[in-house]
């Protein structure tokens, strides 16, 4: 019977797991990048601004080759770095 618990147990832990990891992917909720005209009209400054910001280090940016993305929640918290 040892067995029997051990295993229920673990297929519940399972379970628990999955419907975490769904309830954290629900759609919508996925993260939004931005290119960098998107990402200067959304920060409100000129592409200059942007990619000067990006070069200084003060907002995080990831590239592939020579496409350049922001992502919206690490633009939103280097906002309010900057602006406080």
């Amino acid at each position: 019977m040892s067995k029997e618990v051990t295993a229920n147990q673990v297929i519940t832990g399972l379970k628990n797991l999955f419907k975490e990891a769904i309830s954290e992917t629900l759609p919508g909720d996925e993260e939004v990048f931005f290119t960098q005209p998107e990402a200067a009209q959304f920060l409100k400054v000129s592409k200059p601004t942007l990619i000067k910001w990006k070069r200084e280090g003060v907002i995080p940016f990831y590239q592939h080759g020579r496409k350049v993305l922001f992502r919206k929640s690490e633009l939103l918290k280097a906002l309010k770095v900057k602006t406080s």
